[in-house]
Order: structure tokens, then sequence, then C-alpha cells
């Protein structure tokens, strides 16, 4: 994984358990905006695996279950990510 967005990954997890809504938000947007950078390149098998990451962030998220969201993003997408980068 590149230093930029694990980077990024760390200031999510800082805002989450700092509260700071607009930087945790701002942090969002670079996030996706990286991960559409590498579903252009991204082998197919792990297509899915993102997309559904996507989606249970999605859900923590709208329920604010930022301790859920923090968990799926050191747990599951940090490693999903440090794969693709492979």
């Amino acid at each position: 994984m590149n230093e930029e967005v694990a980077s990024i990954l760390n200031k999510i997890n800082e805002n989450i358990f700092e509260y700071k809504v607009d930087e945790l938000n701002k942090n969002i947007v670079d996030l996706i905006d990286y991960i559409q950078l590498i579903l252009k390149e991204v082998d197919s098998k792990y297509l899915d695996i993102i997309l559904n990451i996507l989606l249970e962030l999605e859900n923590a998220y709208e329920n604010k279950d930022y301790l859920l969201y923090s968990d799926i993003i050191e747990y599951e997408l940090k490693s999903v990510i440090s794969e693709v980068r492979k």
C-alpha cells in the first residue's frame, strides 16, 4: 500500500475517534477517489470484494456506527488494497 492511501486511512480512523465529521467526510472523498483509480486496473477477483467492502462502509456510515467503520477500514479495506497494489 502506498504512503498516500495509508495516510488517508489513518486520518479517517483518527477523525472518527476525535469526532471530526467534516474532516472525516473530506478524507472519505479522498479515499473514494483513490479507490476509483485502483478499480480501473484491479483484477476482477478483487472487484466484488472491494465493492462489498464499500457497501459495508456505506451502511456503517449511514448508521453512524463509526467503530464498525473504523474496523472495516483497518481489517478489511487495508488488506485488500495492499493485496491489489502488490
